[in-house]
């Protein structure tokens, strides 16, 4: 292919531009997903890749035709995915008919321009898995209340708290739940990207005071819109207001429940302090009841209803209440 040729591959083109936009002169080495395609980003992809098939066969732009079509199937993979899906689904799309050993060609190429690695399972080299993994989190996965993932989230938003007491890792919370993850995702990578997913949400929760938000996802996107930018996961509008805000108002829940635990277990304590400079220092006792208080009668029958509250210190009285 001479010069000429080359300039006109427009897949190259299409790529280089992608890397530009997002301040790159050449592929980071980060999984697919980091990259945040947009949907119109991915819907010229998908039309290059259909209009421009000879350039598949090329040296040259062949390396970006396989770039091209592994970002594709991880994109397509990340927003459709349903858990049913072959080779058949992407190529039908573009309007292509590939045999194994050209996915397998394809794969290898692509993945090794964007500097990511080829996936094993049992038997052998896992090429569509691989694309998978690519794309990061299923979209329509993580909907479902009875997938692993969603479940997984779900409880480790639950657990956060706990594990942030006992000093756990968040994601042995969520290895839990590796049985129900496709094989693919059923490794330490998925699972720490799920255990960032939950720390982000309950980060933003706690930072932002989203227990006290009806619609935690609008109120993000009006007083710190860059919180999209820094979610794990690239968040599309759709995705973005409806699951996630469905997060966030879990991860509001369990904060409300976290500061309503630690204002409990300060009811009928009694901190001392010293008040003012060394030598002229007094101390000072701080009592903190409870809104209301429950005595237990055992049986015992009362002669008055007047009650009178007073501060003991062990058997002493120090101070009336009335």
């Amino acid at each position: 292919m001479n010069d000429m040729q080359y300039a006109k591959s427009r897949l190259r083109g299409w790529v280089d531009s992608f890397l530009k936009q997002r301040g790159c002169t050449a592929p980071s080495g980060l999984p697919l997903y980091s990259y945040s395609t947009t949907d119109n980003e991915l819907q010229v992809l998908s039309v290059l890749l259909s209009v421009c098939p000879e350039e598949r066969e090329s040296i040259i732009s062949g390396t970006y035709w396989a770039a091209g079509y592994c970002l594709f199937v991880a994109e397509r993979y990340r927003r459709q995915y349903d858990a049913n899906w072959l080779w058949q689904v992407f190529d039908s799309e573009l309007e292509i008919s590939l045999q194994p050993i050209e996915h397998k060609d394809l794969v290898k190429r692509g993945l090794d321009f964007w500097g990511r690695p080829i996936r094993y399972r049992a038997h052998g080299a896992d090429y569509l898995g691989s694309l998978f993994a690519e794309g990061g989190l299923p979209w329509k996965l993580l909907q479902s209340e009875g997938h692993g993932f969603g479940r997984a989230i779900k409880s480790g938003i639950k657990h956060y708290h706990e594990c942030k007491r006992d000093g756990r890792d968040l994601a042995q919370v969520i290895r839990e739940y590796g049985q129900y993850f496709p094989q693919s995702f059923q490794n330490d990578e998925k699972y720490q990207l799920l255990a960032r997913v939950v720390e982000t949400l309950m980060l933003l929760a706690e930072q932002h005071a989203l227990d006290e938000q009806d619609d935690p996802a609008a109120y993000l996107n009006s007083h710190y819109p860059q919180w999209r930018d820094e979610f794990p996961l690239p968040l599309e509008e759709e995705n973005g207001h409806s699951l996630v805000n469905e997060w966030l108002r879990d991860a509001g829940v369990r904060l409300e429940e976290r500061k309503r635990a630690e204002e409990m277990a300060c009811y009928f304590t009694c901190e001392h302090r010293l008040d003012g400079p060394i030598e002229l220092s007094r101390l000072l006792a701080e009592i903190r009841l409870a809104p209301s208080l429950q005595v237990k009668l055992d049986g015992r029958k009362l002669s008055t209803t007047r009650v009178e509250l007073a501060l003991y210190e062990g058997d002493q009285m120090v101070l009336k209440l009335g």
